[in-house]
């Protein structure tokens, strides 16, 4: 008996030299290309080590490693805050007269601010002469104020910054309404001045915290309640609100001063100063 062994008859394929050419020029192309990728790859891979680039970041981790440099490094910059910062501060009227002169001193390592406020009619004399600081101001400006100041109280102001009275209001409006705790309720009415408060803690408009630091008090009562209200305004600049808009601030008021406080003073210290706003802080008044 014969065994029919039937077999599948291959199908013809008919192709054209043209598709030939077209297929082997699409794996040409595709080989090349993954190619160029690899080659990229291995390039930016060792580009990356190179330059000390922790590879670990591309494949996970690099959060946890970021998070604890940002922790080493706001530590080591608040273990940095040493030593102290004098500042001395004036305002003025339009005639030349001293509306309120301070120093402000920062001790980074007590984080305690103190602020001594002077009488403008007290007497000094200072680079060849002598006169009340009204006179020395009105003779040679901030800087022969600053060395008068100075020969008073024996500090040494790192920075001066001195202002008039219409740009101290400027300067309010940049950093915002400033609270206060009024000491007493006060009436005034005058041809100079009307002033109305009731005592307790309140914000206050630049306006009227101008006209409180000039009229809160009488006689010796004033340079007290001066020191408490520019301790308010240091309050209000050290809190994380007002350190997180701090370069609009600086950019705002910087030319409303007159001051040796540089740019490059504000940049290297803002740091420390935003740090400092986030630390529980000591306010002092010498007078107090």
């Amino acid at each position: 008996m014969a065994v029919r062994i039937l077999r599948r008859r291959r199908k013809l394929k008919f192709t054209t030299e043209k598709n030939l050419k077209a297929k082997r020029v699409k794996a040409f192309v595709i080989s090349f290309v993954c190619f160029v990728l690899l080659f990229g790859s291995v390039s930016f891979l060792m580009l990356l080590h190179s330059l000390d680039y922790d590879l670990s970041n591309l494949v996970g981790g690099g959060d946890i490693t970021n998070t604890t440099e940002e922790q080493e490094e706001t530590t080591s910059i608040t273990d940095a805050l040493h030593g102290t910062k004098t500042f001395f501060v004036s305002c003025t009227g339009t005639s030349g007269e001293i509306t309120f002169a301070a120093f402000i001193k920062a001790d980074f390592e007590n984080r305690k601010i103190t602020v001594t406020a002077l009488d403008p009619a007290s007497a000094a004399d200072a680079n060849g002469f002598e006169g009340k600081l009204t006179e020395h101001y009105q003779r040679a400006g901030i800087r022969q104020l600053t060395l008068a100041a100075e020969s008073i109280t024996g500090f040494k102001a790192d920075r001066y910054i001195s202002f008039t009275e219409a740009n101290f209001k400027r300067i309010l409006r940049a950093i915002g309404d400033i609270t206060v705790n009024v000491h007493r309720d006060i009436y005034l009415s005058g041809s100079d001045v009307i002033l109305e408060l009731k005592a307790g803690e309140q914000k206050l408009s630049p306006d009227t915290l101008l006209k409180y630091i000039k009229y809160g008090e009488k006689g010796n009562a004033l340079i007290p309640l001066q020191e408490k209200v520019i301790s308010y305004i240091v309050k209000s600049l050290l809190t994380p609100q007002s350190a997180a808009k701090i370069d609009r601030i600086f950019s705002d008021t910087i030319n409303l001063v007159e001051t040796n406080i540089s740019v490059m003073d504000f940049n290297e210290n803002k740091p420390v100063f935003e740090l400092f706003s986030r630390e529980s802080v000591q306010y002092a008044n010498l007078s107090s």
